[in-house]
């Protein structure tokens, strides 16, 4: 099949993606599993760190298990509230690997687990022994990513919420035996009865009543007034509990036909968050709240008796804002989110045990109090009521309780950037960020040069013009933002707990330290906040140096595929990446590879990589999206070229063959090489789109340190004052149908952007051939406006040609001029191939590129410092 592969001997994981056109099996097979088999870092303290989607007890009510946002399971003994094991999915790109929703089997007790899992691998749910954690089976093609799960009374029937319905039978080896695509939102709530019916709530304020052969019983719209929907059988399976809304009371349904039945009592708190019966039905439990729940108070948990009947009674406050609760045979499970928890209480409301996160609390905003002039030293906020730590990245050790009334507070609010958060404007000029996203904090400094926003996704960088510098995806949203007095360094406080060094000039991850409460935070309570302080500081290459109370809370972490769970290897058991030394010199010369040279790191990713099983080494990995088209299809026969899509394919080629580590070789410095090759035919708007798409998903897993190369080899054109890059299937009839067909310049320039969110992004673009549309109307090439793709300092473009001249190609060369001078300092059989910076393969490639078309053809170049001085691709410019 044409531009699906490369033709080299090498197999190369090369995709091409089209608009209607099925992926290949095979091949995303071979980018999953780039992706899924490098160890990536990943914190461990014990309990949960990020907010708790679903909570499930067994049948004798001995396990306990939680499923959490931090992309783990963990199974807890329900007497005492010991951790029994932690189940990592297989993570990848957005939240793949996010379990949303956890069933226990009654009888066999298998824990079922779904969530955001592979997208690829159809969205599976898996099936584990909770004894030993292993996987018993995986239902696949799901389809869509599991919300909720419930097992039928006799444990045979599995359900799945989706956006739609879908039941699994146990007897026929877990086979899909009924679903229901009708749905227009998610599953918010499912639960059996013990007589077999089904019932499903929808966030779009439907009911449904399934019988046991999965007829529907009935039906009926539910308002829930924009809380989300709770809806539970009575233990005996003849009565339903809904919140109402409006009347703040409990309503009861008839379990068979959903009519009203007499109303039950009332409650109090605010919205309901969660019901949960009793195992006798005797009691009914709601979790009720305010929309936002205040620092520090939790949600009520009202006891409703005489069957839910008698008003609601307030027992002892959650820890937190509730977002699950799980009956238990003499008690409750409830967990929660924002400073995530899970405990355990008596039917009486007394705890019997609790779990709190102990990691430091930047949930409020301005955790960061101020920094030295260069950076290294910060002061924070350990926990939201108080007190405040200094600690030295250049020296780490064991953080310093501080008295912050002698030390200014050096973050600023939100003033000065008008009135709309998801607008913001500096000085008469629009801070542009993305549609979704919330500015929640802000710096601007001193001398009005620079403005750092951080969101509920990103942080964003500009000048005082206006200019955006870089932008970076994060983690989880941004509390504070500082920088340091030089300029060198900016520091953020993240949501889930960390405080992380960039690059002020970047954006790139310098380090980052997690501090937390090692015995719990129950125990912090007297003494000084460092009693019972764990802390790690860590570099994205897995440097680290801990607190002796710390070494095994960050893991490396690897899948083994998109069936088996992922597994953890403690950093701590690999002895080189122990080096406090490095951070000093790290934090001077903002490079790694400076700070400990090429041979070291090689050696530790080598070491990773034995400690983890796994197949690729950690480390950046080079993303290649290269366009090639020779052939613009039935409405563009006069843009036709000769090598484009040859170009394009050996260009793709060399990189693979030159880029990656090769076994027992230190040659090139990419973990791994991931292609995506589009020619001709599938090289058209929606292939081009989804292809920067899966990249971008792809590079999130990156932490920042991943590199793209984009190649366009084609025709660009200016029209109508615009420039346009054409896709294949573009209508070159005219030039008004060009605009309507093709690839505007400013679109190609935000798919650009959506990679350099994530890393650093190489642009080569061969665009500058002569044409004309098919009424005759002259096509003159453009080159300098491409420069216009630069969306901002982690970006370069380096183009074929300047101004106005027509790149070439030659049947004697096999390729254009560009591509053939690239080429040769790619050339994969070349001795003295090394890493070089984007400045010196552009001055290799000048002359060579003048000399080869007889004078006809400029490189133009496009780039900031640093990215100019950054050594990005292995060459060999002679």
């Amino acid at each position: 099949m044409a531009g699906l592969q490369l033709n080299r001997n090498r197999t190369l994981a090369a995709l091409a993606l089209a608009a209607g056109i099925s992926l290949p099996a095979a091949a995303w097979g071979q980018i999953e599993s780039a992706v899924a088999d490098q160890p990536y870092l990943a914190i461990d303290a014990g309990t949960h760190t990020a907010g708790l989607n679903s909570v499930a007890v067994d049948e004798a009510s001995k396990l306990v298990a939680s499923a959490a946002d931090d992309r783990t399971v963990r199974i807890w003994s329900a007497s005492d509230g010991r951790l029994l094991s932690t189940i990592n999915l297989p993570a990848g790109a957005l939240r793949t690997g996010t379990p949303y929703a956890v069933a226990f089997q009654p009888r066999t007790e298998l824990l079922a687990i779904g969530g955001f899992t592979s997208e690829a691998a159809g969205f599976p749910i898996y099936l584990l022994n909770p004894g030993n954690s292993s996987v018993v089976a995986v239902i696949k093609g799901v389809g869509d990513a599991t919300t909720r799960l419930a097992f039928s009374a006799d444990g045979r029937y599995l359900a799945a919420g989706t956006q739609g319905l879908h039941v699994f039978d146990g007897t026929k080896n877990w086979a899909e035996v009924f679903h229901d695509d009708s749905y227009s939102e998610v599953v918010y709530a499912l639960h059996f009865s013990s007589q077999g019916n089904l019932l499903v709530a929808t966030i779009d304020g439907q009911l449904r009543l399934y019988g046991p052969t999965w007829n529907v019983l009935a039906q009926r719209t539910w308002d829930w007034n924009q809380q989300l929907p709770t809806a539970v059988f009575r233990p005996d399976g003849q009565v339903i509990a809904v919140p109402n809304p409006h009347t703040r009371k409990v309503d009861f349904l008839d379990a068979r036909t959903l009519a009203d039945l007499p109303e039950g009592g009332r409650l109090n708190g605010g919205d309901v968050r969660d019901f949960a019966w009793s195992r006798d039905g005797s009691r009914l439990f709601a979790a009720t709240g305010l929309s936002a729940t205040l620092a520090g108070v939790g949600d009520k948990v009202l006891a409703c008796d005489n069957g839910g009947h008698s008003d609601c009674v307030d027992q002892a406050r959650a820890s937190g804002q509730v977002t699950a609760m799980a009956a238990l045979i003499d008690g409750l499970i409830v967990g929660g989110a924002a400073r995530p928890f899970l405990e355990a209480r008596s039917l009486a409301g007394a705890t019997q045990w609790v779990h709190r996160s102990s990691l430091a609390d930047n949930q409020n905003f301005y955790p960061l109090i101020s920094t030295s002039a260069n950076g290294q030293i910060i002061t924070f906020r350990f926990e939201a009521g108080g007190r405040f730590l200094s600690f030295n990245a250049a020296q780490p050790a064991t953080p310093v309780e501080v008295n912050t009334e002698q030390i200014p507070y050096e973050g600023n609010q939100l003033s000065g950037l008008g009135d709309d958060l998801h607008h913001p404007v500096f000085k008469g000029h629009a801070l542009a960020i993305e549609g979704q996203e919330t500015l929640l904090t802000r710096y601007i400094t001193n001398n009005e040069s620079r403005v750092y926003l951080g969101t509920s996704q990103e942080i964003y960088a500009y000048a005082g013009t206006g200019q955006r510098l870089w932008r970076r995806e994060m983690p989880d949203s941004v509390r504070s933002v500082l920088p340091s007095q030089d300029g060198r360094l900016l520091i953020a406080a993240l949501a889930d707990s960390s405080i992380r060094w960039y690059d002020a000039r970047t954006g790139d991850e310098i380090c980052a330290l997690m501090t937390y409460a090692s015995g719990g935070t129950a125990q912090m309570g007297g003494g000084t906040a460092t009693d019972h302080l764990g802390w790690v500081l860590w570099t994205p290459a897995g440097y680290y140096a801990a607190s002796d109370e710390a070494v095994d809370v960050l893991q490396w972490r690897v899948n083994h595929g998109a069936e088996a769970l992922a597994s953890s290897v403690p950093v701590s058991s690999i002895s080189i990446m122990h080096r406090p030394d490095v951070f000093a010199p790290l934090l001077q010369s903002l490079d790694i590879r400076s700070a400990l040279g090429a041979a070291d790191l090689a050696t530790a990713k080598a070491a990773v990589q034995v400690a983890t099983n796994a197949k690729i080494q950690p480390g950046a990995r080079l993303h290649v999206i290269a366009i090639g088209i020779k052939d613009y299809g039935p409405k563009a026969a006069r843009l036709m070229l000769k090598f484009a899509d040859k170009d394009a394919s050996d260009f793709a080629s060399a990189l693979d063959l030159t880029q990656s580590t090769s076994p027992g070789s230190q040659q090139g410095f990419y973990a791994a090489v991931m292609p995506m090759l589009l020619t001709n035919q599938y090289a058209t708007v929606g292939g081009i789109d989804q292809a920067f798409e899966t990249t971008a998903q792809s590079m999130e897993q990156g932490h920042g340190q991943d590199v793209a190369v984009v190649m366009f080899s084609g025709h660009g054109f200016p029209v109508g004052g615009s420039l346009y890059l054409m896709p294949y299937g573009v209508d070159a009839s005219n030039p008004a149908r060009i605009e309507d067909t093709a690839i505007p310049l400013a679109q190609f320039r935000n798919l650009i952007g959506k990679l350099a969110a994530n890393g650093q992004v190489v642009v080569f673009i061969d665009a500058c051939h002569s044409g004309a549309a098919a009424d005759g109307t002259p096509l003159a090439p453009n080159a300098t406006g491409f420069s216009a793709i630069t969306p901002d300092a982690r970006t370069v473009v380096v183009t074929s040609s300047t101004g106005a001249e027509t790149s070439y190609e030659d049947s004697a060369w096999q390729h254009g001029a560009f591509t053939k001078v690239l080429l040769t300092a790619l050339d994969p059989t070349a001795s003295g191939l090394h890493p070089v910076s984007m400045a010196e393969l552009v001055a290799f490639a000048r002359p060579q590129l003048f000399s080869l078309s007889k004078g006809r053809q400029h490189l133009g170049y496009y780039m900031q410092f640093p990215m100019a001085d950054r050594k990005l691709l292995v060459a060999a410019p002679r």
